[in-house]
């Protein structure tokens, strides 16, 4: 429905977040990251980012950055 909602010429500027690992176990984390990745396979081939926020304020800034980079590209 995404796909369908912003097109294929997006995909670039979308950036695709997995959050909750903190609390999850490794290879719980793992396995979930694997099903996201196979679930936004065609956006990440057309371009979108994925990044893991891990709960912390670092890693929520560490988002906001490549998301205005990703902003800055296109202007």
């Amino acid at each position: 429905m995404f796909q369908r909602l912003v097109g294929d010429r997006f995909h670039p500027r979308v950036l695709l977040v997995a959050t909750m690992s903190e609390i999850a176990k490794p290879h719980v984390v793992e396995k979930r990251k694997n099903e996201l990745e196979g679930h936004w396979k065609e956006m990440i081939r057309n371009g979108s980012a994925v990044r893991k926020h891990d709960g912390k304020n670092t890693t929520a800034w560490e988002i906001v950055k490549v998301l205005l980079d990703k902003q800055n590209e296109r202007l």
